[in-house]
C-alpha cells in the first residue's frame, strides 16, 4: 500500500518513519521541504506539490498544522483529483465542524474520510505510543486499525466523524488549563522563597495531582521552553477551537477566552515557536 503523508514536520516526520518501518511506502510532502529530507534517507519519496503524492496515493494522511494548512495543500487542486478508491485520514487538531467538512468535500467527489487526531508528543510518536482517536464508522475503524496501529498499541474507537475531533479538543482543553493553573503554583511558590521539592512532596501525596505537573516541573521551573514538543502557537489555536466548540453547545468559555488572552500575549512577545509552557512566561509577568 502506498501512503501520502502530507505534513511531516515535529509530529508528522516521526509517524511518517513508522509507517516506512512497517513496510508501507511512504510518498512525503511538507510545504517547507526542507522538514521532509530526513525521510527520504530511510526510504520515502519525496515530491514538490502535494498533488503528486495524493495522485501516487490510495490513502492520504493529513498532519497538518490547522485547518487553514489543510485548505491551503488541499483546496487549490481538489476538483483536478480523483478521489474515486481515496481515502483520507485526517490526524492534526481541527474543529468537528472544520471535520465534517473536509468530509463532505471528500465524499462528494466520491472519496474516503475519516478523523483520527492524536494525543501524544514526539518522544511517543517515535515508539508507536500515541494516543489516536478516531472518528469512523464502525467498518472504517476496522478496515484502518492495522494500518493505524503503527501509530498506537490501541487505537481508541469514539464514533462518528467529529466525536473524535471534539474529544481531541476536550484533552487538549486541559492541557492549557493544567499548565496556566500549574504556573501560577509554581510562580507563587517561587518568589515565596518556598522549597520547590517539598511543594512537589505534598502536591504528589494529594488528589490534586496530575503526571502533567512532573512531566513540565523541569522546563517550568527553569523556564527553558526552546526545543519544543508542542509550540504555544498550535496551543493558542486549539484555545480558540475550543472557545468555538463550547459556545456551539451553549457551555461558558469565559476560562478558556482568558487562557486565549493570556497565550496571545505570549504569541506578541515571540513565544509562537517555543513549548507552549512558554504560557509561564506571562504568568510569571515576564515581558
Amino acid at each position: 500500500m502506498k501512503i501520502a503523508f502530507l505534513g511531516t514536520g515535529l509530529m508528522g516526520r516521526p509517524m511518517a518513519s513508522r509507517l516506512l518501518q512497517a513496510g508501507y511506502e511512504v510518498v512525503a510532502y511538507n510545504r517547507t521541504k526542507v522538514k521532509a529530507f530526513p525521510l527520504e534517507s530511510i526510504g520515502a519519496k519525496l515530491v514538490d506539490q502535494p498533488e503528486e503524492a495524493i495522485e501516487l496515493a490510495s490513502v492520504i494522511i493529513l498532519m497538518l498544522a490547522d485547518f487553514s494548512a489543510i485548505q491551503a495543500v488541499l483546496f487549490p487542486t481538489i476538483n483536478q483529483i480523483k478521489w474515486e478508491a481515496k481515502t483520507i485520514i485526517q490526524m492534526g487538531t481541527i474543529s468537528s465542524q472544520q471535520s465534517l467538512s473536509l468530509k463532505e468535500e471528500i465524499e462528494k467527489r466520491d472519496g474516503e474520510y475519516l478523523e483520527a487526531p492524536v494525543l501524544g508528543s514526539i518522544a511517543e510518536a517515535e515508539k508507536g505510543e500515541l494516543v489516536v482517536l478516531v472518528g469512523a464508522t464502525q467498518a472504517q475503524f476496522e478496515r484502518w486499525l492495522s494500518l493505524l496501529r503503527c501509530f498506537s498499541p490501541e487505537p481508541v474507537y469514539v464514533g462518528a466523524v467529529g466525536q473524535a475531533a471534539t474529544f481531541k479538543l476536550a484533552l487538549n482543553q486541559l492541557i492549557a488549563s493544567l499548565t496556566a493553573s500549574f504556573a501560577f503554583s509554581l510562580g507563587l511558590i517561587k518568589k515565596k522563597g518556598i522549597a520547590l521539592d517539598l511543594f512537589m512532596q505534598v502536591l504528589r501525596r494529594s488528589s490534586l495531582y496530575a503526571y502533567h505537573f512532573d512531566k513540565k516541573l523541569d522546563r517550568m521551573w527553569e523556564e527553558n521552553y526552546t526545543n519544543p514538543t508542542f509550540p504555544l502557537r498550535l496551543l493558542y489555536k486549539d484555545v480558540n477551537l475550543m472557545i468555538e466548540e463550547g459556545r456551539e453547545v451553549g457551555l461558558e468559555v469565559e476560562t478558556l477566552s482568558v487562557l486565549s488572552h493570556l497565550l496571545g500575549k505570549a504569541m506578541d512577545q515571540g513565544w509562537g515557536e517555543r513549548d507552549y509552557t512558554a504560557l509561564s512566561s506571562i504568568i510569571l509577568g515576564r515581558t
